[in-house]
């Protein structure tokens, strides 16, 4: 609001109107102008200026209050369904990287099952090729003792 030199009170007043204005105090206190001491006045002295209430700005304003209202709204549930979106992907991710990591492991146990498997079959031959050794010294002695016992009671 704008308040003239005379005590005029105009509504919808520009900024620039508002930066240049210069007011004297008891004009201040009064919202309407109580004499007409300037008859190059705009406004015939007996018509007083009201307070005015702009509705249209108050609307706007409310308007403007329930837009950013909305506007916050659908950002707050946007950013609700990111949030939705990005555990969604995280927990998929994780599932996925467990899988992985499971195989992984799966993987490395069939691989060191092989390897063992392959150690018991080297183990188990040489331990039958020991065995067929041993047997075989067993026989070897045996008819080496036998031939001895021939030898003995031929020189005896």
């Amino acid at each position: 609001m704008f308040i003239t030199r005379d005590g005029v009170a105009l509504a919808g007043a520009g900024v620039m109107m508002q930066v240049n204005r210069h007011v004297n105090k008891d004009s201040c206190n009064s919202l309407h102008r109580t004499s007409s001491s300037d008859n190059h006045s705009l406004f015939p002295s007996k018509l007083v200026a009201k307070p005015c209430v702009d509705n249209h700005s108050v609307d706007s304003r409310r308007r403007d209050t329930e837009n950013w209202r909305v506007l916050n709204s659908e950002a707050l549930r946007e950013v609700e369904s990111y949030r939705r979106m990005i555990q969604a992907k995280s927990d998929k991710l994780e599932e996925e990287y467990a899988e992985k990591l499971s195989k992984l492991c799966l993987h490395e146990t069939e691989e060191r099952r092989r390897n063992k498997i392959e150690e018991l079959n080297v183990l188990e031959h040489s331990h039958c090729d020991y065995y067929k050794l041993k047997l075989r010294m067993q026989a070897e002695i045996a008819g080496l003792l036998e031939r001895m016992q021939t030898t003995k009671q031929q020189w005896a």
